[in-house]
């Protein structure tokens, strides 16, 4: 079943919150890495990359 809007919104942030949901992220990079990030992406992997400006 699918969650839309707010309330799906509101779902997952609480789930988040409560550590019944978890985002695995792998590294945070500055923004102006931004084409380096692309290629790890790239090779795979599971976990997340978060961009920071």
């Amino acid at each position: 079943m699918s969650r839309s809007g707010v309330a799906g919104i509101l779902h997952y942030a609480e789930a988040v919150r409560d550590g019944k949901l978890t985002i695995p992220i792998e590294r945070i990079m500055p923004l102006a890495d931004a084409a380096a990030a692309q290629g790890i992406a790239e090779k795979g992997g599971v976990a997340r990359i978060i961009l920071t400006a």
